[in-house]
This record gives C-alpha cells, structure tokens and sequence, in this order.
C-alpha cells in the first residue's frame, strides 16, 4: 500500500465539497479538513475500516472533537458522495468515491482485505441499496433507538442489562485504557457503543452509561479502596 495518496485540485471546486456547508453548516470545514487524511490512509481500492474509533484515531488522533461530531461528519461526507459509508456482516467500513481516477501508480495493487466490489470499482450501487435497506429497518435487520445498526439476531440472545458486566469488563480493559480517564463521559459511551456493535454484544443507551459509569467508578478506585 502507497505511503501517501494523490489529492486532485478539483476538490477545491467541488460541488460535493461545497454541500457540505448545506449539509452540515457548523462541522462543514471540518469534515473538509478529514476527507483529504481519509483519502490518504485509504488502502490501494480506496477502503478502510469503518468504527468510529478507528476512524478517529486513524485519521486525526489529536483532534477535540466528540465522537457525535465525527459521527454527523462522516454521515454528511456520505450523504454528498464523497464517501461511502456501508456495512458488510454487521460490521462499518468506508470507500472513497472517486478514488480510482485521482490516483496514479495503481496499476499493482495489495489486495483489500475490506470486502467491496473490485469489479465494478469505484461504484458500488447495491451497497447504497444495502445501506438504504438497512437505514429503512428491511430484510430483518433493525435499527436501535439511539441509531445505532442493531446486532443480529442469535440464539437465546443476552439482553442488554445481562451483559451489563461484560460490557463493563470491555470499557475497562479495552476502551478506557485507550482513551483515557480524561475522556469525556459522552466519547466514552459513544465509544462503548461502537466496539459492542462490532463485536455483537447487544446493548442499549442505559446499559452503556451503567458500565461506563461503574467503569470508571472502579477506574478510579485507589488501592485498597475496595475493601
């Protein structure tokens, strides 16, 4: 994979990238500002991983903006054509538009280990049918009240306050040692929501604020405090 992508001078007039401020008003230059870090930490068919988390920290690691805004960032991104913004099995991943014709050298490619369609690159119409599928709660898949794509339906599931401690136990290990005990309560949820849909651990607003919180109550437990 290419250490760095081409930018075409194009995007500055844009009409996508003007919708943006149509879209979006208040994050418009942001999600100017992480389209082009997007496009240059895409793999050689213009894909990467989906998640919040791993865009965020991917993209632009350092930037204060709350998990909520890079969510409204990407979905206008998406909704001006920029990117698409799809699932495969249940779990998020984006493509860049466009992305084949404003590259050079691609000619040898490493294979994608994101599932897309090379074949009718860099296009892809039955993932938006998909996406809009998904978004309109068809073909059995549900969408949860906070708007987050629901798990899919497994044998004799475990309800959202059931996995209240495993969902704990992954805010403590996994999240808040990645994110830190400086993070806002809100990113930390948000966070939280984004690994328990990928991993397929069912939950709901009010299981995650509950972990979050005990998390960080025991997070912040001295030595000997337990007792």
């Amino acid at each position: 994979m290419a250490r760095g992508r081409m930018i075409s001078k194009s995007l500055s007039t844009s009409e996508k990238w003007a919708a943006l401020h149509e879209v979006v008003p208040a994050l418009a230059e942001f999600a100017q500002s992480i389209y082009p870090l997007m496009v240059s930490h895409s793999d050689d068919f213009g894909r990467q991983q989906g998640d919040l988390t791993t865009v965020r920290y991917l993209v632009n690691p350092s930037s204060p903006r709350s998990f909520p805004e890079w969510r409204a960032a990407l979905t206008a991104l998406h909704e001006v054509g920029l990117i698409s913004w799809y699932e495969v099995d249940g779990k998020p991943f984006i493509q860049i538009e466009k992305f084949d014709p404003h590259q050079v050298g691609l000619h040898k490619r490493t294979a994608s280990h994101i599932p897309g369609d090379s074949g009718k690159f860099p296009e892809f119409p039955h993932q938006r049918t998909e996406r809009r599928e998904l978004k309109e709660g068809k073909e059995g898949t549900s969408t949860a009240p906070d708007g987050a794509v629901a798990s899919p339906p497994v044998e004799n599931p475990r309800t959202p306050q059931e996995n209240l401690e495993v969902i704990t136990t992954l805010v403590g290990k996994e999240i808040l040692p990645t994110l830190g005990l400086s993070v806002s309560t809100d990113d930390l949820i948000e966070a939280t929501k984004e690994r328990c849909a990928k991993l397929h651990v069912a939950y709901n607003s009010e299981a995650v604020r509950k972990a979050v919180e005990s998390a960080l109550f025991r997070a912040r437990l001295k030595p000997g405090d337990e007792s």
